[in-house]
């Protein structure tokens, strides 16, 4: 069995005894029994043991004090006073182990090494040590902020790569998967830093991103991104986030329709004394969503679409909490839900299809029509071998006239069916989506690989 560790606590109740066993005219034994006996015989001396010596042993033999020693070993150590000195806690824990331990062996054992002073000498050890093994809380690091251009020095050739390396961090704290389309898209004369897509709706996020704090050229560059693209999501990241900035996203939030939101993201680097820094997303505008769905003029959703809404939404937490597959946090009142498979042009879809059909697939778009054919064709080669691993056949569907094409799995499926049907249905998608990135998720990254 592995030995315990002592916790802070009781540690301060062993060394609580150090002042009491050290008081002036303490003797550890009281007195000694046995001898002559009244009827003639002899009986072996034994020590009658003072009260607080045998409290003070008594809480030494606990479980989290006593260690695995070698009787002759551990008695040179605890008659070298400088090993004392040096002793780390297991050394402390086997010494005070052989002290125990010797009473079954010698009578008047604790009291000689109370009076030899070894008690002692390991107890202010101990002290010593408390506070750099026990207390290791108490040594803090001083956190420090990074300036962004210590880390990053130019905004556009490192920070804005940067970004766009560690955008499914940036989805991560705002409950959203994002995926890259393009750096530096055009808007007329001007250039957003990144578009992305939000899987789980397929609409476009513009991401805009500045060093030191925010200014009113980059907010209408916002407002401008969002107009040319139709963006449902804009987010602004940025050092510092003033406060007439964050009351105009807060205003746009209130003020606009359901399908539109507005993030403000600051970006802390991080250090802890001399340690290596780390990057910290910290939102401070997001959407009410409240306030969205009840503001005046705003259409609610179908009794449809808030099926779908509920249905969805179970998906996304089971995967999310049992599967730990996505970060998505809200499902939108759609018929089906986009999921990242962590390879870029390619994603989970789950979804009920027409006719009414519930489907998994992998949605495969790379953005280039070719390449992507060329990809679902490498696949398609190799489907006997994969429907073998996979267990039942699969759709493979090229979609000659799309720039898309998907390898999915079917079975019959409605969202008006019964709830024991739809959760049924559930851990049918579920399951597929599991089997989706435990067999084809691999292959596809193979062929990936052959291309590059």
């Amino acid at each position: 069995m592995e030995p315990t560790k002592p916790t802070i606590e009781e540690i301060n109740e062993l060394v609580g005894f150090l002042p009491r066993l050290q008081e002036k005219d303490f003797n550890p034994i009281k007195q000694w029994l046995g001898g002559k006996q009244p009827d003639g015989t002899h009986q072996i001396g034994y020590p009658d043991y003072h009260e607080i010596t045998e409290e003070f042993f008594h809480i030494a033999s606990k479980e989290c004090w006593m260690y695995p020693y070698d009787p002759e070993l551990a008695g040179n150590m605890i008659n070298d006073h400088a090993k004392i000195k040096e002793a780390n806690m297991d050394q402390i824990k086997e010494m005070l182990t052989f002290c125990v331990r010797g009473e079954h062996f010698c009578d008047g054992h604790w009291g000689a090494m109370i009076e030899d002073g070894s008690i002692g000498r390991l107890l202010i050890r101990l002290t010593e040590l408390k506070n750099t093994e026990t207390e290791p809380m108490n040594n803090f690091g001083a956190l420090k902020k990074v300036p962004l251009r210590n880390v990053w020095p130019h905004e556009a050739i490192d920070f804005t790569p940067w970004l766009a390396d560690n955008i499914a961090e940036l989805g991560d704290v705002l409950g959203m998967e994002l995926e890259l389309t393009e750096r530096e898209a055009s808007v007329g004369d001007f250039s957003l830093d990144l578009l992305a897509k939000d899987l789980s709706s397929s609409k476009p996020v513009i991401i805009e991103n500045q060093f030191n704090q925010t200014d009113h050229d980059h907010l209408g560059k916002l407002l401008t991104y969002a107009a040319g693209f139709d963006a449902s999501t804009v987010i602004w990241v940025s050092e510092t986030v003033r406060d007439e900035h964050r009351q105009a996203l807060d205003w746009l939030n209130q003020r606009t329709d359901s399908e539109t939101q507005f993030f403000a993201v600051v970006l802390e680097v991080l250090q802890i004394d001399e340690s290596k820094p780390a990057f910290n997303f910290k939102p401070v505008v997001m959407p009410n969503e409240w306030q969205k769905s009840t503001k005046r003029g705003g259409t609610a959703p179908s009794a449809r679409a808030e099926l779908y809404r509920d249905y969805f939404q179970k998906v996304i937490d089971e995967l999310r909490d049992a599967y730990r597959l996505t970060s998505l946090k809200k499902a939108q009142p759609y018929n089906w839900i986009g999921i990242s498979t962590g390879v870029s042009g390619f994603i989970y879809s789950v979804s009920f299809a027409q006719g009414k059909n519930a489907r998994t697939e992998i949605y495969m778009d790379t953005g280039d029509q070719d390449e992507t054919k060329r990809i679902f064709d490498e696949l398609k080669v190799l489907s006997e071998e994969i429907e073998a691993k996979y267990g039942c056949p699969l759709s493979w569907e090229r979609l000659d006239n799309k720039r898309a094409s998907r390898i999915a799995v079917y079975r019959p499926g409605s969202i008006n069916d019964s709830e024991e049907v739809l959760s049924e249905i559930r851990q049918w998608h579920i399951e597929h989506v599991m089997k989706l990135r435990d067999v084809v998720v691999p292959y596809l990254k193979e062929s990936l690989k052959s291309i590059s």
